[in-house]
């Protein structure tokens, strides 16, 4: 499995909206990247604006699939 955690900074009082689009590309992933098992936002209990997404792949395979959907540019 490979993991990637990535530091996201929404602008401000943007956090909701941030948030709101990343549920709808998890769906997205969810029904077209079968070896993606985890995607998911975490927000900071300190900073509103501070997230961690969360993501873990089944093997690179998976990651080459999940950077050719575009969200990694």
């Amino acid at each position: 499995m490979i993991t990637v955690i990535a530091t996201v900074r929404a602008a401000p009082g943007k956090g909701p909206e941030l948030e709101a689009d990343f549920r709808a590309y998890a769906e997205v992933v969810k029904q077209n990247e079968p070896g993606t098992l985890m995607y998911t936002l975490s927000r900071s209990r300190e900073d509103p604006e501070l997230y961690y997404a969360l993501e873990t792949y089944a093997d690179e395979a998976a990651v080459h699939c999940a950077r050719g959907a575009g969200i990694w540019e």
